[in-house]
C-alpha cells in the first residue's frame, strides 16, 4: 500500500512561501483572459473551481503580440 498521508500536509518552499499540500496543477492556456492579458472573471471561476484542495496552482501565460 502506498502511503499518501504527505501529500496533504503542509510544505515550505525554499522562499519561505507555505504551500497546503504537494499536489501541484501545471500551467494550462488562459483561454478566458481580458485584451489587455489580465485573468477575466470568467476564468477566475474556473480556476477555482479546479483548485480545491490542491497545493498549488500555477497559472499560464497569455501570448504578446
Amino acid at each position: 500500500m502506498v502511503d499518501n498521508s504527505k501529500l496533504f500536509q503542509k510544505y515550505k518552499l525554499n522562499n519561505n512561501v507555505e504551500v497546503p499540500g504537494l499536489i501541484v496543477v501545471a500551467p494550462l492556456t488562459l483561454f478566458g483572459s481580458n485584451p489587455d492579458g489580465s485573468v477575466s472573471k470568467q476564468e477566475k471561476e474556473y480556476l477555482n473551481q479546479r483548485a480545491t484542495n490542491m497545493g498549488m496552482y500555477i497559472l499560464g501565460a497569455t501570448a504578446v503580440s
